[in-house]
């Protein structure tokens, strides 16, 4: 059986590469774009792992109406990295807050 093509990228999941498919997709910066696909990672595969961080279209909205920038966290429950819209948010999606 021939192995199925694969939208996963080639490089693990770091903080670093992170932090590039956020700041390229908010931003839409084509550049940075290019380098990611260069790198192997398609565009389903970006938008796939924007969507494990919760990158949504309603953040950007969110932060964009309080003047902040949505930035990269680790959940303080389960260790998990997601987008925060601010300081006040330390959980992920995932982990019902008390």
């Amino acid at each position: 059986m021939a192995a199925q093509p694969s939208n996963t990228p080639s490089t693990p999941n770091t903080p670093e590469l992170d932090r590039e498919i956020v700041a390229a997709l908010i931003h839409k910066e084509q550049a940075l774009l290019d380098d990611l696909h260069r790198r192997g990672l398609t565009e389903a595969a970006l938008n796939e792992r924007a969507g494990q961080l919760g990158l949504t279209s309603e953040l950007i909205k969110r932060c964009r109406l309080a003047g902040t920038q949505p930035s990269l966290r680790t959940c303080v429950k389960c260790d998990a990295r997601f987008l925060s819209a601010g300081p006040h948010n330390r959980l992920c999606r995932r982990c019902p807050p008390r």
